[in-house]
């Protein structure tokens, strides 16, 4: 030990051996151990060559402290104007692999730099700690790493007790890791605060660049740049590569904002939404194979899971292939989504959470003044297994409105509308036997329009058509067309299928077995025109049973004939090319000129 009087300099020295290590102990304070210390009692400043250790005492010895270090350190003390020194801390600074330690808690780094308010006591007078290549560890195994790391304190409100940590940043190939989630990113920034059972808690927080998250339920995101709101527990992603994804489900959008106590998610702008369905295991099924969904929009979406409703906006296109002979197609400017609502999402009596179920779904067109209407309308395509390109089956529904109700199976557009159908289940058999074609039979194309209202009842097969409806039918193995107008029409339809024992069982198509007309029916067929109150089109027959109410008749004009057939009943067998009269009108011609009396 060296005293420079004249200049106010203590020089420690430690042997290098355990007996000989440099041993300080300040009572009621602590310990410290080194190689080598030097005082400066004039500037305030001690230094600690090579590697050394502080450990304090407190009342509490689970409370107590440790600092540690490999290469370097050094302590500045604060000097009074009179320049007399003090025992308030100014700075202190640790190098090489230095880590402290309390409670559990540890931080660690290639240095550390400590700064202190000197007018404060010294139990509370920490203000920041700087830390290059820096970890900070928790008793809870939460931990936060980075290139620089910055964390700032304020004084506890109680007396004596230790500062309060109030804020966290990280610069440089940051990453916090839970024991349930991990968060990567360039920069990170916290602040902290307690909560009600005293645990220091994340107020807020925000993540720049590569931003990458890992949770422990299979929930991954990305963006380039994440604020969370720790209180109200609400997370935004912003940025245009922001995605979040849950299991089998991705939710891609500009903004992304994730509420947990609300149960929420909206994405703000265009995005996306894309989920992977598990198929049925059956005999047909392809092990391993899954179905998809996906939706897009450009304007917002929301998702309530305690309510249950999906609502998108700005043309919305949503592409399901339930299976790998199936496309269904939904465009929209606006789509509203029902499931079961989930008023709580733990388990009751711990019994497993029940299974969401679809209720119901609402599709909008677009309406903009000075321009023509856009509608919604919906698509369901079915595919050969032996020609995977071509569609055996086609519906295609569009209207201002398209409303769904999967509970009670119905489909309803309460407005003007078109319904396409297109059957090829026919085909191959009709071109085995030319003879046996019918004129249009059930196997063509089928578009229905209406100018009123359509329901349908799905599980049934039962649709109904209101004002000015018209059917145009093009039969796809005879290219006949035939047209129908009536102001009231009902449908049958059966979702057909070949037999299972038949090279065609794979084709399921959409057939129509049946339709009634009523008021003013207008039936146009080969250069002829029929007029009635009612008539039943039998699709199987190939047939149209026509018949007028009260003193009214049905008639029947035909270009080739000089005068038109009237009579309460007629039945056309269109197959045949044969009517079949039941109480007809006498026809009066007007002989020519040329005829003799």
């Amino acid at each position: 030990a060296t005293y420079f009087a004249t200049r106010a300099v203590a020089d420690l020295k430690g042997v290098e051996t355990e007996l000989g290590q440099l041993k300080l102990t300040v009572a009621d304070a602590g310990t410290l151990n080194a190689n080598r210390l030097n005082a400066d009692l004039h500037t305030g400043v001690v230094s600690m060559k090579q590697r050394g250790q502080i450990n304090t005492l407190t009342d509490e010895p689970e409370k107590s402290a440790r600092v540690q270090w490999r290469d370097n350190a050094e302590i500045r003390f604060a000097v009074n104007p009179d320049g007399t020194l003090t025992q308030r801390l100014a700075s202190a600074r640790f190098e090489g692999a230095a880590m402290a330690e309390q409670e559990g808690n540890s931080i660690g780094a290639r240095v550390i730099n400590a700064g202190f308010d000197t007018e404060l006591p010294p139990q509370s007078a920490l203000q920041t700690l700087l830390l290059n290549e820096g970890v900070i560890s928790s008793a809870s195994k939460s931990m936060l790493t980075g290139r620089e790391l910055k964390i700032d304190f304020v004084p506890s409100d109680t007396a004596d007790a230790a500062p309060e940590p109030i804020r966290v940043h990280s610069v440089g190939s940051a990453m916090g890791r839970t024991t349930e989630a991990m968060l990567r990113a360039e920069e990170m920034q916290a602040t902290l605060m307690r909560d009600a059972s005293g645990q220091t808690v994340i107020r807020t927080a925000q993540a720049n660049g590569q931003v990458r998250y890992r949770g422990s339920d299979r929930t991954t995101a990305q963006t380039e740049s994440l604020q969370a709101d720790g209180v109200r527990e609400i997370i935004t992603l912003i940025g245009t590569d922001s995605s979040v994804t849950q299991g089998r489900s991705t939710i891609e959008g500009e903004k992304i904002t994730l509420r947990a106590q609300r149960r929420n998610v909206q994405v703000d702008g265009a995005g996306s939404f894309e989920h992977d369905i598990a198929l049925a295991e059956d005999a047909d099924a392809v092990p391993g194979q899954l179905g998809h969904v996906q939706a897009r929009w450009t304007q917002a979406m929301s998702f309530d899971d305690t309510l249950g409703t999906i609502n998108c906006e700005g043309e919305v296109r949503v592409i399901s292939t339930p299976d790998a002979l199936t496309r269904d197609t939904l465009n929209a400017d606006r789509v509203t989504i029902k499931l079961t609502p989930m008023p709580s999402s733990d388990p009751i009596a711990g019994s497993n959470a029940p299974e969401r179920e679809l209720i119901s779904a609402r599709a909008s067109g677009r309406a903009v003044p000075g321009q023509d209407p856009v509608p919604a309308s919906v698509e369901t395509r079915t595919y050969s297994a032996n020609d995977p390109e071509l569609a055996v089956g086609i519906m295609y529904l569009e209207g201002a409105q398209i409303l769904a109700d999967n509970r009670e199976q119905t489909l309803t557009i309460p407005g003007a509308g078109t319904l396409l159908v297109l059957d090829r289940d026919e085909d191959q058999q009709m071109q085995e036997d030319d003879s046996a074609r019918p004129a249009l039979g059930t196997s063509g194309l089928t578009r229905f329009n209406w100018s009123g209202r359509m329901n349908m009842d799905r599980a049934n097969g039962l649709g109904t058509f209101s004002k000015g409806v018209k059917v145009d039918h093009k039969s796809l193995t005879s290219n006949e067309i035939a047209t129908l107008r009536t102001d009231e029409l009902t449908a049958q339809f059966v979702s057909s299928s070949a037999p299972a024992d038949t090279e065609m069982a794979d084709q399921v198509g959409y057939t129509l077995q049946n339709a009634t007309a009523t008021g003013n029916v207008r039936f146009l067929f080969q250069g002829r025109e029929l007029l009635s109150d009612q008539a039943i089109y039998d699709a199987v027959a190939d047939s149209l049973f026509a018949e007028a109410l009260e003193n009214d008749l049905v008639t029947l004009y035909d270009d080739k004939q000089p005068a038109p057939v009237s009579a309460k009943t007629m039945r056309w067998d269109l197959s045949r090319d044969r009517v079949e009269i039941n109480a007809p009108t006498p026809i009066r011609t007007i002989p020519s000129e040329d005829s003799n009396p």
